[in-house]
């Protein structure tokens, strides 16, 4: 199944691996229920399409009879009534259930199916029409008054009921039938009284005519005058090709052809009237190459060794074969052609080689005259009677001629004659002559003109230097229009326009937005509109404005490569065509101004990188923030003139104002940031009107981290890392403060004790010394030598000294660094053992840790030490003594040990209050002593360094 949008065709098939794609490609017949729901048949499936989603929802009958549906035929109270292959059938849409309709009815193949306003039901079968009352339950066939086909069945395929208690069916082999549904009387109708056509399908216009597909062709079918008129003939339709033929007229009055192919017949711009050849003609009209409508009405046409009279309404009516234009056997044999009629009446022709003349009396051709030309014309390619009585012939290779009728004598222009006589070429093509009494002439070298002394010719070519590497027009046509100005076609340069006032020449080509560069033949009817034939269509070219259109068969035109020859007369206004099946008349100044609503523009594709996704009917969109590169293709369903229909689309929010994007039916947009937009799109009719935009509602969602509750929570937790930020720089602003006022304390704890050590020491030795003095100052008052108090007072006055050294190293930071310290204790260890018995040995490591120490630290560790080498002086009785510094981890291990007699724990000593001493001094610092005697005495201080450095 497809849907066409004008252009563009999506296509539905069945897809194994898809349970909501078609059952099956085979698809017998579609209906369109009150809902606008779209139904499609296919043996043995009924198919219901969901546009929203583009898939299909499917029942089958096979569960239910063994028969095929054939036809949907009908819609009663929410149920389709089927025509089947055994009987008639209905689907409960609510319940979407299968059932019988009847099942009285006899069992046959059923085609169609009514109910008329009387509750009587008719069904068409293989053998006839047949009649069912419901009520009392009678059925019978009505084919009494039928002329039966001894070749075929009597088979009924369509009905339609009609007014005035009339019906029409129409049958395979038996014609169209006018059915008094009061009288159960029939009326057979054929299409030119030809009992033998066999009917395909129909299509209701209005309330009189019908359109008939058939094998002749397409009809309009009036039944209430019982006539038929041909809309398109057999030759005129592709389609026919295959006999599978439907036929649908559209809202716009298009006419639609199905069968092989999708055709399309737009006819309402012109008023066409077709008139095919009698098939029953031995000669129908592919052997004819000519046409030309005379003066009072006749049309002639000309072909190989024969003319035809030709009335539209008789058909042909008379056939003048060679021999009455005989004038000896030429290999080319007798092409009659170029139509001519002068001012008395008289018409001229060639009738290659010849030029030859003759009048109309009575569809007869009468007193028929041939002139051979010296030169021997191999052929005549165009022919023109002058207002002098004489005729104008252009020739192929032999030039331009003048046949004087008076004198019967030629006279030759050709690229021998002498200047200024000279043409271009040869090869002429084509003749005009224009208001002034100026002849033209087209040539497969370019332009003529030969003024109005018959002798002056002014040349007119796109290579002036005859340079080869420059091609020079190659007329094929030539006309003038009313204002004076010449149009002419060419082979490979377009439509060129020749302005005789300045001699000025342009060209209207593929880059004027002309279909082709090649055009054959060439007209200009009274509204000055050019008309030209070439391999694409034909062209109508507003010779004021510019403005083109291509025609075709879209729009009820033959196919360009069907058209043998184009003429328009000046006095019907009609342009005709000539065909091998028919001649069509184009009335040009009937140009139809048709006022069409224009419908609104449709969504027909929306895919997201490349991809579709199911849009039909929708209005809105979801997308995710990354589903943001879009692409929509949009189509206004106006069949008629869909060529010229022109978009312009807006996205709100992205473009500032429409685009204009002419015959492009499709926007992209790339990088869509998330939000809410509104895609418009509206499309403008051939006529120049614009419809209702329609709007596509398209949601991006964002991202979780562009959402609201996001941006909350991004609030919160900037507001908390604030909270933390404030409180980590409060936190250690009051570290800082504290570790600054501790400092502030430790110094002035450091104060209070220098100033209490220098009180107690100094107080202390000062105090001795000045005693000491008074006593050694009483003796010498009384001659007494003061020897004792004197060497007293040196041993105070040097322990005082000692002492304030100590204080003053302690306050100097610069001995601060643990190296500095251990050179300090080693040169004070030294010297106390230096008079000594003792052996003194002091060891460091290698490497001396960067470690600062603070001055308590540094006084309390010297004094541990010095305490210990004092005991080992006085008290040890050693030989021997070390001390050892040394660091385990980040622990400083300072030991000192002596071989002397050691310490007893047991007995209370001297050494208790200053071992108490050491372990007070060392436990302020989180420190401890290890106490060791075994072959004297071991003393280790172990010190943590790491907290201590880092306070510092």
């Amino acid at each position: 199944m497809a849907r066409f949008d004008g252009r563009n065709f999506k296509i539905y098939r069945y897809n194994s691996s898809d349970t909501i794609s078609l059952r099956t490609n085979i698809i017998g017949s579609l209906f369109i229920d009150h809902r606008g729901r779209l139904w499609a048949l296919s043996y043995p499936w009924l198919h219901l399409y969901h546009p929203e989603t583009e898939c299909f929802e499917h029942f089958n009958i096979n569960g239910f009879t063994t028969g095929h549906l054939v036809k949907i035929c009908a819609e009663e109270n929410d149920q389709l009534i089927f025509a089947g292959s055994k009987s008639l059938y209905k689907f409960d849409m609510k319940q979407k259930k299968f059932a019988s309709y009847h099942e009285d009815l006899k069992p046959s193949l059923y085609l169609d199916y009514i109910k008329d306003e009387d509750g009587i039901e008719w069904m068409t079968t293989r053998t006839g029409l047949m009649r069912y009352d419901p009520k009392t339950k009678i059925n019978f066939f009505i084919d009494s008054a039928i002329q039966h086909n001894k070749n075929g069945l009597a088979t009924v395929s369509y009905l339609f009921l009609l007014p005035d208690g009339y019906m029409l069916a129409a049958t395979r082999n038996w014609g169209i039938l006018l059915v008094n549904r009061k009288k159960n009387t029939i009326k057979q109708f054929f299409p030119y009284n030809n009992n033998q056509d066999v009917f395909r399908d129909m299509y209701k216009c209005n309330d009189s005519t019908f359109l008939v597909m058939s094998d002749s062709g397409v009809f309009v079918f009036n039944w209430r005058e019982g006539s038929f008129t041909g809309f398109m003939p057999k030759v005129c339709i592709t389609t026919l090709r295959d006999i599978k033929a439907v036929v649908f007229y559209d809202r716009e009055g298009i006419v639609w052809v199905g069968g092989k192919y999708l055709e399309k017949y737009d006819v309402k711009d012109f008023k066409i009237r077709i008139v095919p050849c009698n098939e029953k003609d031995p000669e129908p009209f592919d052997r004819y190459n000519n046409l030309y409508k005379c003066n009072n009405g006749t049309i002639l046409l000309g072909g190989n060794s024969v003319i035809a009279i030709f009335d539209s309404l008789r058909r042909l009516v008379a056939k003048i074969h060679n021999e009455v234009l005989d004038s000896g056997f030429t290999p080319y044999g007798k092409i009659i052609n170029n139509f001519r009629e002068d001012g008395k009446g008289n018409i001229w022709c060639s009738a290659r080689p010849d030029l030859a003349c003759f009048s109309i009396k009575n569809n007869s051709i009468n007193n028929v005259k041939k002139y051979h030309s010296p030169r021997n014309f191999s052929e005549i390619s165009d022919l023109m009677p002058d207002s002098k009585g004489g005729i104008l012939l252009a020739t192929h290779g032999k030039g331009f001629a003048r046949f004087d009728t008076t004198k019967k004598t030629f006279t030759f222009f050709d690229t021998r004659s002498v200047a200024p006589s000279r043409i271009t070429d040869l090869y002429t093509t084509s003749i005009c002559i224009d208001h002034n009494g100026c002849t033209w002439i087209g040539t497969a070298g370019g332009m003529n003109k030969i003024e109005k002394d018959g002798i002056t010719v002014m040349q007119f070519k796109q290579n002036k230097n005859n340079s080869a590497s420059n091609v020079d027009w190659y007329v094929t046509d030539i006309k003038e229009d009313k204002h004076g100005i010449i149009w002419f076609t060419t082979r490979e340069y377009g439509i060129g326009r020749l302005n005789p006032l300045n001699d000025s020449v342009t060209f209207l080509s593929t880059g004027q937005g002309l279909p082709t560069c090649y055009f054959s033949n060439l007209d200009i009817d009274d509204g000055n509109n050019l008309w030209a034939l070439s391999a694409m269509g034909i062209l109508k070219l507003n010779t004021t404005t510019l403005h083109s259109d291509l025609y075709t068969e879209e729009e009820g035109f033959p196919p360009p490569d069907n058209i043998r020859y184009m003429h328009y007369c000046k006095y019907t206004g009609s342009l005709y065509l000539l065909t091998p099946g028919a001649i069509f008349e184009i009335d040009t100044r009937k140009n139809i101004d048709h006022h069409i609503k224009i419908p609104e523009t449709s969504i027909t594709e929306f895919s997201v990188f490349n991809k579709e996704k199911p849009i039909f009917g929708r209005k809105d969109i979801n997308l995710n923030y990354n589903e943001n590169f879009i692409n929509i293709q949009f189509a206004c369903l106006l069949f008629h003139n869909v060529k010229q229909i022109k978009y312009a689309y807006k996205m709100d929010g992205i473009d500032k104002d429409w685009v204009y994007c002419n015959f492009k039916r499709n926007a992209s947009y790339t990088n869509l940031p998330p939000g809410h937009y509104n895609f418009m799109v509206k499309a403008q009719g051939p006529e120049g009107a614009w419809n209702k935009p329609t709007v596509l509602s398209l949601i991006i969602t964002p991202p979780y981290w562009q959402s609201w509750w996001f941006y909350m929570a991004e609030v919160i937790f900037g507001i908390a890392i604030v909270i933390w930020v404030v409180k980590l720089y409060t936190k250690g602003k009051l570290a800082t403060q504290k570790s600054e006022f501790e400092k502030l304390r430790a110094v002035s704890d450091e104060r209070t004790r220098i100033a209490a050590e220098m009180h107690d020491e100094l107080g202390s030795g000062l105090t001795s010394i000045r005693m000491l003095s008074e006593i050694a100052n009483g003796k010498i008052n009384h001659n007494i030598t003061p020897k004792h108090e004197i060497e007293k007072i040196e041993s105070s006055a040097s322990h005082l000294s000692e002492n304030l050294r100590e204080i003053i190293w302690t306050m100097n930071t610069r001995f601060d660094k643990l190296d500095d310290f251990i050179v300090y204790v080693r040169s004070y260890a030294a010297e106390y053992f230096d008079d000594s018995s003792i052996f003194f040995q002091f060891n460091i490591p290698e490497i001396i840790p960067d470690i600062t120490l603070n001055g308590e630290l540094r006084r309390n560790i010297f004094l541990c030490i010095k305490e210990a080498l004092h005991n080992i002086m006085k008290h040890s009785l050693a030989t021997k003594a070390d001390l050892t510094f040394n660091f385990i981890g980040k622990t400083l291990i300072i030991e000192i040990k002596d071989n002397g007699v050691g310490i007893d724990f047991t007995q209370n000593n001297k050494f208790g209050s200053g071992l108490s001493n050491m372990k007070e001094r060392l436990s302020k610092f989180g420190s401890g002593l290890e106490i060791n005697v075994n072959g004297g005495t071991k003393l280790v201080f172990k010190i943590n360094i790491q907290p201590l450095t880092a306070s510092h």
